[in-house]
């Protein structure tokens, strides 16, 4: 048995497409778009690669601040055990200072 298009169909298979030829101006057009839409999105890539690089570089910066701002305390720590030392000190000569007084004013007043 052979198979036999209907009239539809062959009217469908024989109807031409339509094909539009943009003349030279269109052409153009689209040619300035799309140069257009490339510089947009190169520059777009560019930004976006400089803000990547931007925050690494302030992630960087803010962890050699904290570490910096962890030196800062131990060196305050440092610094306080120092200044408790150094009072422990100044006491303890003091009393040194006093005992050596009384000690020249006994041995004057004998």
């Amino acid at each position: 048995m052979g198979s036999h298009l209907t009239k539809l169909e062959e009217a469908k298979l024989e109807k031409t497409t339509r094909v539009e030829i943009p003349d030279d101006e269109e052409v153009e057009d689209w040619e300035e778009r799309n140069k257009a839409d490339y510089e947009r999105n190169k520059q777009f890539e560019k930004l976006r690669v400089e803000t990547i690089a931007m925050r690494k570089k302030m992630e960087k910066m803010q962890l050699a601040f904290r570490k910096n701002w962890v030196q800062i305390d131990e060196i305050e720590w440092d610094c306080s055990k120092l200044i408790e030392t150094i009072e422990v000190n100044v006491v303890e000569v003091q009393g040194v200072w006093d005992e050596e007084e009384e000690i020249l004013k006994n041995s004057v007043a004998v």
